[in-house]
C-alpha cells in the first residue's frame, strides 16, 4: 500500500514526456524484482547457450575417441550431466520468471499505473471532461496499463534472454571458429538495424492505428451510456453505420501496419536464408578441409538454427508488440496534457469564517470564444440568500462554477472572505461549498455510500436524519436492500426525483457554509418541492447561499435577486422591487407559465 500511495502523489506533481519514461518510473519502485528478473534472464540465456555447446562437447567426444569406449565413460557423463543440467536450468528459470512476471512485478505495476493515472486524470478540469468523452479516458487508462504487461513481457520473456542468448552463442562460437563468429555477428548487425530502420517507420502506423481505436471504443461506450436516448428515437440502424465507418477506418489502419510489418518479417526471413546457406557452404567447406569437427559443424548449425527460429518467432509477434507500443503511446495522451487549473505552489486551505464572496472585474471567457464576461463586479455578503434568474444560456451555471474554479478566470479576482481563490488549495475551496446540481449524478455503488459523499465520516443516525429532512427516507423504506442498495451507473435505477433527493441529503451531511442550490427542485412535484423547500430553507440559515432557479417563485423571498442577460448583471434587488421596477425581471415574471420561465428569449426582451 505504501508504494501506491507513493505512486500516486509522485503522478500528482510530476509530468511526464513519453509513455516510456512512465514505465520507467514505475519499474524503478520495484527495482529489486526487476534485477532478479534480469538476473533469472541472464541464466535463462546462457543455458539456451550452452545446449548446443554440449552437444557439440559429446559428439566431439565420440567421434574423436579411438580406443575402448569405456574409458570415456567418466567424461560422457559429465558432459551428459551438464546437457541435462542446463535443461533443468532453463526450466525452473521460466518457471521462475512467469511466477515473478504474472503473480508480482506486473500486478502490481499495473496497479500503479492505473491508480497514478486515474490520480492524475482526476485533476484535469472541468473542461477537459467536456471536450474528452469519460468512457475514452478510462479505456485510454487501461489501455496503458494492458500495454505494459505486454511490453514488459515481451521484453523479459523473449528480447531479454534471447539478447543475452546471442551473446553467449557469440562467445562460445568465437571459442569454436572466430570466422563463424564474426559472421553471424555481422548477419545480426544487419538484420537488426534493417529491422530497425523500418520499425522507425512503423510507429506512426501503430499510433494512427491506437487512435482509431480508441475513437471507435470511446463512441461505442458513449452510445451505450446514451442508450434510453437511442431507443427513444429508435436510431439502432443509425448508429450501427455510424460505428461501421469507424469501424473501417480501424481496419484501413491495421491493414496499412500490418503490410509494414509484413516487410520486415520478410527482410528478417531473407537474411535468415542467406545466412544460412552460407553458413552452411562455409562449414561442409571447412569440414572437408580439417578445419572444423562434426562437434563444430553441428554445434554451429544448431545455435544459428536456434537463432533463425527465435528471429522467425519474434517476427510473428512483433505486430502484437508494436500494436500494443503504439496504443500505450497514444493513450498516454492522457498524462501528457498538462492540467489547466492547477494549486499555486504551497498554496493554503481557504478558511472561511463568514462566507463572503467578491467579484472584482471578472472576465472570463471559454477558449477563444467571446467573452462571457467582462469586468464582472459582484458583492454577496456573509449569510446572504442570493437568488441568480435569467434565460438559458444567460451565464448563471458559469457564474457558480467560477465561484468554485471550475475554470480559471481571463483576468480581476475571486475571493472568499479576502482569500484569492486562485491562491488557496482547490480540495479546501470546494470542501466550503455544498453544491446541489439540476441533474445530480450518482456512482454505481450502495445507496449508502452515494450518501455519504457529502461527509464520509457520517453515522448511520446522521444518514437516516439527512434522508428525513431531504424527504427521501420513504422510498429509500420501499428498496429490497434499504440503503445497501446499488443505484446503477449514474444512478440510473433511480428517479430523477428520487436522485435530486439524494443530492439534497448529500449537501445537508456536508453541512458546508456556502451553499449553491442549481434548479435542486426542478425534477421534484409540486407536493415533494414545496416539502423540501423548507428543508432547504432550514439549510440555508446561517449560511450563505446562492440559488439559480427557473421557477421563480421558489426564489421570491431571497434577501436579493440577481437578473442576468447576454453574461451581465442587469438588475438586482428583491423580487418587490424589480417587480415594482417594470425592468427585465418584471416582464420575465409576467412571462412565466406555471411558474416557470421560458427556454425562449422574446425579441423585445
Amino acid at each position: 500500500m505504501k508504494g501506491l500511495m507513493k505512486s500516486k502523489r509522485l503522478s500528482d506533481k510530476q509530468s511526464y514526456t513519453s509513455v516510456g519514461q512512465f514505465f520507467f518510473s514505475h519499474i524503478i519502485r520495484h527495482k529489486y524484482k526487476c534485477l532478479a528478473m534480469s538476473v533469472l534472464n541472464v541464466f535463462w540465456g546462457a543455458s539456451e547457450a550452452i545446449t548446443p555447446f554440449m552437444l557439440k562437447l559429446l559428439l566431439d567426444t565420440l567421434s574423436g575417441h579411438r580406443g575402448p569406449r569405456y574409458d570415456i565413460g567418466t567424461t560422457l557423463w559429465w558432459i551428459l550431466g551438464g546437457l541435462i543440467g542446463s535443461i533443468i536450468v532453463k526450466n525452473i528459470v521460466v518457471r521462475a520468471t512467469d511466477l515473478l512476471t504474472e503473480a508480482y512485478i506486473c500486478p502490481q505495476i499495473q496497479s500503479d499505473i492505473r491508480l497514478s493515472m486515474m490520480a492524475y486524470a482526476m485533476r484535469h478540469s472541468y473542461r477537459y471532461y467536456q471536450r474528452n468523452l469519460s468512457g475514452g479516458v478510462t479505456n485510454k487508462i487501461n489501455q496503458v496499463a494492458e500495454s505494459f504487461l505486454e511490453i514488459y513481457e515481451a521484453w523479459e520473456h523473449w528480447i531479454m534472454p534471447v539478447i543475452w542468448s546471442f551473446v553467449f552463442s557469440v562467445i562460445l562460437l568465437w571459442q569454436t571458429h572466430v570466422y563463424c563468429a564474426l559472421f553471424v555477428i555481422a548477419w545480426l548487425s544487419l538484420s537488426v538495424g534493417l529491422s530497425l530502420l523500418l520499425s522507425v517507420k512503423g510507429v506512426p502506423y501503430s499510433k494512427d492505428h491506437a487512435k482509431k481505436l480508441n475513437i471507435l471504443v470511446a463512441s461505442m461506450v458513449n452510445i451505450l451510456q446514451n442508450i434510453f436516448t437511442v431507443k427513444m428515437f429508435a436510431r439502432h440502424k443509425n448508429e450501427s453505420r455510424y460505428l461501421e465507418k469507424l469501424q473501417k477506418k480501424e481496419i484501413e489502419a491495421t491493414q496499412r501496419l500490418e503490410w509494414l510489418l509484413a516487410i520486415i518479417r520478410s527482410v528478417l526471413s531473407a537474411s535468415s536464408i542467406i545466412l544460412l546457406a552460407s553458413l552452411g557452404v562455409f562449414l561442409i567447406k571447412g569440414w572437408q578441409r580439417n578445419m572444423f569437427t562434426v562437434g563444430d559443424v553441428t554445434f554451429v548449425l544448431t545455435t544459428c538454427f536456434s537463432m533463425l527460429h527465435t528471429i522467425w518467432w519474434i517476427s510473428s509477434h512483433i505486430a502484437k508488440l508494436y500494436k500494443h507500443i503504439g496504443i500505450a503511446s497514444q493513450s498516454f495522451s492522457v498524462m501528457t496534457k498538462p492540467h489547466d487549473v492547477v494549486d499555486i505552489p504551497k498554496a493554503k486551505p481557504l478558511k472561511v469564517a463568514q462566507g463572503k464572496i467578491e467579484l472584482k472585474n471578472v472576465t472570463f471567457r471559454y477558449e477563444k470564444d467571446a467573452a462571457i464576461f467582462k469586468k464582472m463586479n459582484v458583492t454577496i455578503e456573509p449569510g446572504e440568500k442570493v437568488g441568480l434568474v435569467g434565460f438559458s444560456g444567460c451565464g448563471k451555471t458559469t457564474f457558480v462554477h467560477l465561484i468554485m474554479r471550475f475554470f480559471d478566470i481571463a483576468s480581476g479576482t475571486i475571493s472568499i472572505d479576502g482569500q484569492d481563490i486562485s491562491q488557496v488549495k482547490q480540495s479546501s475551496l470546494r470542501r466550503a461549498i455544498a453544491l446541489i446540481p439540476q441533474e445530480p449524478m450518482l456512482f454505481s455503488r450502495p445507496l449508502k455510500d452515494n450518501v455519504m459523499y457529502g461527509n464520509p465520516k457520517a453515522s448511520d443516525k446522521d444518514i437516516e436524519i439527512a434522508m428525513t429532512q431531504a424527504h427521501a427516507d420513504r422510498f429509500v423504506r420501499r428498496l429490497r436492500h434499504g440503503y445497501n442498495t446499488i443505484v446503477g451507473e449514474r444512478g440510473s435505477s433511480m428517479s430523477g426525483g428520487q436522485r435530486q433527493r439524494v443530492a439534497i441529503a448529500r449537501a445537508i451531511l456536508k453541512d458546508a457554509p456556502i451553499l449553491i442550490l442549481d434548479e435542486a427542485t426542478s425534477a421534484l412535484d409540486a407536493m415533494t418541492e414545496k416539502k423540501i423547500q423548507e428543508s432547504l430553507d432550514e439549510l440555508m440559515e446561517n449560511r450563505t447561499a446562492i440559488v439559480i432557479a427557473h421557477r421563480l417563485a421558489t426564489i421570491q423571498n431571497m434577501d436579493r435577486l440577481l437578473v442576468f442577460n447576454n453574461g451581465e448583471i442587469i438588475e438586482e434587488g428583491t423580487h418587490d422591487e424589480l417587480v415594482k421596477k417594470g425592468g427585465h425581471y418584471a416582464a420575465m415574471w409576467a412571462l412565466q407559465v406555471g411558474g416557470v420561465i421560458p427556454d425562449t428569449v422574446p425579441e423585445d426582451l
